[in-house]
């Protein structure tokens, strides 16, 4: 029977014994049989666990997306011993029966202290039963822990995606807690297998091990950023560390376990990506779960501690990378052909070094345990013991890091003052640009901050501040002046319109209070709604108008007289343009009258061929009285009437 074991954020929180005769559901549903919290991107029934032609087989049933493994995306797939896939915020690892025994619960702690027990394990080694034991390929998850000048309020936040801002802004990805901070500081991208960090311009820099950068840097487990007050630590955890150790051969691991001189939390070292990171961590100043109130020499032997313990736990992963085997080699303390031809007392000399070495790593004395290593190395050259040349980069690694560390504090020790006082400062002058009206008082106040810290952007967002604010009075200066001249101009609108009712001149007076109401002009007195009622009285007193003259051509058409129709018909089409009903009496009484006079006017020509001119001048002059001047059959009389001399 093998085990199905769920992790979240490191920590295990299910197990499950897998049966081969059957199936089991993976979702957020309450109905499966291992359920995960209702969260975006996890769907009900998210993917089924399933024994096929003689391996556990993982096939997704979700539409929403697939799994993660090996870093790549993934969907159905078969699962082995040891094997890790994701569902973030999850992780899944199978175990296969044969290694069941080596994963029971051993508490919250796993104890890793220097010890007679670690020493005998270091030296002896360990031989398995049929095969290489291997600590296996890691498979990180990308972690930060964020502290500020209070140590003891540390944040760690757990990065999910391939790409992420980190700035001052609340908006990013991750928040930077510092004033000083830039709003966008750094970016963090994660791109074929690799991580990746770029400075955004930032106004202060970003500091990767206490060196600025000024372009694309790689990003690798241990590293510390620094910006400001702040010190992140990038790490990648792995969140079967705790499995693979308590893999270990079962009475090494027993003997590790059982020794009472030390208890170490087993989420401050086994959740790292290697060894060495945790190491790194570890040296990392005042930082993490390790913080604790006392002196700082304290802290400091603290820190070399846990430095011990990550290289007690390099020492031992080195034990099982896949170099020991079984057979007649296993039992040679030694891969240095030179080793064999010393005599008995350098042989001596070179185990008793290895084994000072070690004991001097085991308590962080690094500097003793190089000289040791130095010995061998004088004995053996080139060759190696054991593994001699491996201990001495580990200790030349932790001392030149704890060089780089002290210095790191020191620096962080003289920023923090210099950010104490320019803090100070700011936060007194932040309340002096809530009101200032004039750039020397802000410039006045900042000039102690500018000259600690000139490129701080808080003086820049401060004195901008007051800039807009002056900015701001004088636009608004600029826009009542402006409104005012808007104000003049409405009322000469209005005024006009009210000049052209008055003298008569109705529609030119619609016309100009129109125009009043289209415009965007501001209308504080309410001109246009009084524009709108004058509009709509002027328009009735015409329509009345337009009917009297209508009814009074009417009149005059019955007494036969279209002339004076028609001048009724044509005062009202002035007052109302768009009068259908006086366009159409217009048209008809134009009509007849037309018909009438063209009558008279082919008889007065007919007179006229006949030489009786007397008769076509009398009726050429009654054309001439019936109809209106601006008529057809007018023009034509009133121009035979001129060509005969009577006018």
């Amino acid at each position: 029977m093998s085990k199905f074991i769920v992790q979240k954020d490191g920590s295990k929180i299910q197990e499950l014994a897998l049966d081969a005769g059957h199936e089991y559901i993976v979702g957020r549903s309450s109905q499966s049989d291992i359920v995960l919290d209702d969260l975006p991107g996890i769907s009900r029934q998210h993917f089924k666990i399933a024994f096929i032609d003689g391996s556990w087989q993982i096939l997704v049933q979700s539409k929403l997306g697939t799994l993660i493994k090996n870093g790549q995306p993934a969907t159905n797939f078969s699962i082995h011993g040891e094997d890790v896939f994701e569902l973030p915020p999850y992780e899944f690892i199978l175990v296969e029966e044969s290694n069941l025994n080596n994963h029971g619960d051993h508490g919250n702690s796993i104890n890793l202290q220097p010890s007679s027990t670690a020493l005998a394990v270091l030296e002896s080694g360990f031989q398995g039963d049929n095969e290489v034991t291997s600590v296996g390929v890691f498979k990180g998850i990308p972690y930060l822990r964020i502290s500020g000048p209070q140590k003891s309020q540390e944040e760690v936040l757990r990065l999910e995606g391939h790409s992420w801002i980190a700035g001052r802004d609340e908006s990013s990805s991750i928040v930077l807690k510092d004033a000083t901070a830039s709003r966008r500081q750094f970016r963090i991208d994660f791109e074929n297998m690799t991580f990746y960090i770029s400075d955004l311009e930032s106004s202060n820099g970003t500091l990767v091990n206490g060196a600025q950068i000024t372009e694309k840097t790689v990003l690798k487990s241990g590293d510390i950023i620094s910006v400001q007050s702040l010190t992140i630590h990038f790490e990648l955890r792995d969140p079967t560390f705790q499995e693979k150790v308590q893999n270990l051969p079962e009475h090494l691991l027993n003997n590790l376990l059982n020794d009472p001189s030390l208890a170490i939390d087993q989420n401050s070292v086994f959740h790292e990506a290697t060894p060495m990171d945790a190491y790194l961590r570890k040296m990392s100043p005042g930082q993490g779960p390790l913080t604790e109130e006392g002196s700082a020499r304290n802290k400091k032997k603290k820190l070399i501690f846990y430095g011990a313990v990550a290289i007690v736990v390099i020492l031992i992963a080195s034990l099982f990378s896949g170099n020991s085997k079984k057979g007649d080699n296993a039992n040679t303390p030694t891969n240095s052909a030179k080793f064999d031809h010393l005599t008995p007392a350098q042989k001596q000399l070179v185990t008793d070094s290895y084994n000072l070495a070690n004991s001097f790593l085991l308590q962080g004395n690094y500097a003793n345990a190089q000289a040791q290593l130095k010995k061998i190395s004088d004995i053996l050259g080139e060759e190696a013991y054991l593994d001699s040349r491996n201990l001495a980069e580990a200790c030349q690694s932790a001392l030149d890091n704890e060089k780089k560390i002290n210095q790191i504090e020191a620096d962080r020790k003289a920023a923090e003052q210099v950010n104490k006082r320019v803090g100070e400062i700011l936060f007194h002058c932040n309340q002096v640009s809530q009101t200032a009206t004039s750039e020397d008082v802000i410039d006045q106040c900042l000039k102690d901050a500018i000259d600690l810290d000139p490129n701080n952007e808080e003086i820049t967002i401060q004195k901008e501040r007051v800039r807009k604010r002056i900015a701001d009075l004088n636009e608004r200066a600029s826009q009542q002046a402006e409104h005012r001249v808007l104000l003049q101009r409405a009322r000469d609108m209005y005024n006009r319109a009210r000049n052209l009712e008055t003298k008569g001149e109705l529609l030119k007076a619609i016309e100009a209070y129109e125009k009043l109401i289209s415009t965007n002009l501001p209308d504080p007195e309410n001109r246009k709604p009084e524009a709108e009622r004058k509009i709509a009285s002027i328009k009735q007193n015409l329509s009345q108008k337009s009917e009297e003259l209508i009814s009074s051509s009417q009149k005059f058409a019955e007494g036969s007289n279209l002339k004076d129709a028609l001048g009724e018909l044509i005062k009202a089409q002035k007052i109302d343009p768009n009068n259908a009903k006086v366009t159409a009496l217009i048209k008809k009484y134009r009509g007849e009258l037309d018909s009438q006079l063209q009558e008279l006017f082919a008889d007065a020509t007919i007179y006229e061929g006949n030489s009786r001119l007397e008769k076509a001048l009398e009726i050429w002059k009654k054309i001439t009285d019936l109809d209106r001047s601006d008529g057809e059959y007018y023009k034509k009389a009133k121009s035979k009437l001129r060509t005969y001399g009577n006018h």
